[in-house]
């Protein structure tokens, strides 16, 4: 079963349980976790990505709880006692890498939890086989891509960024660059909309 099924899709057996969801009880569990965050970050240190996903940046507070490993081991754990949710962290030099991470690796390892950091990136980033598997790619750009000749993020970070740009806009050399591993977003710093 996964995220998305449809009702007709889910099989029929008495030990799955169908529950209605409860838009409000998700905001209030959300609601508990980000007071959790506040703990280890200032607000503007974090960033509610969507209802079930924040970014935290404790660079600004390591030195007071310790290596960004342990300060995520320490949110898991209080989300279990307080929350009583298990959660999954991926941690990483950027946003991007951090969200990589967990999509990509933390949710197959026993912890939950993984790093990938900058020095990784020819290991993870660049083995990641799916175009479609990699964060802001859907399969309308993938099947551009595979048009060009660029069939994985390998060859996607070894692609020329001017024919990316020329191509695809500042949206091309995003790709380019993410393929990289680079992302200088700041969470602190707020796009106004």
């Amino acid at each position: 079963i996964r995220t998305g099924n449809r009702k007709f899709e889910v099989p029929d057996d008495p030990k799955i349980q169908l529950v209605e969801p409860s838009m409000q009880l998700y905001i209030e569990i959300n609601r508990q976790i980000h007071k959790i965050f506040q703990a280890f970050a200032a607000d503007e240190d974090i960033l509610t990505y969507s209802i079930d996903e924040s970014f935290i940046d404790v660079t600004e507070t390591a030195h007071l709880f310790g290596t960004p490993w342990q300060i995520a081991e320490m949110i898991m754990q209080r989300i279990q006692e307080e929350v009583g949710l298990p959660v999954t962290i991926g941690i990483g030099d950027n946003p991007l890498l951090a969200k990589l991470a967990m999509d990509l690796s933390a949710k197959k390892r026993p912890e939950q939890l993984a790093y990938w950091g900058y020095q990784d990136v020819p290991e993870t980033v660049w083995k990641i086989k799916h175009l479609t598997d990699f964060w802001g790619i859907s399969r309308g750009y993938a099947k551009k891509f595979r048009a060009m000749g660029i069939y994985s993020i390998y060859d996607l970070a070894h692609a020329d960024p001017a024919i990316l740009q020329k191509r695809f806009g500042i949206l091309g050399l995003q790709h380019y660059y993410h393929a990289n591993g680079v992302d200088y977003s700041i969470l602190s710093e707020r796009v106004e909309i």
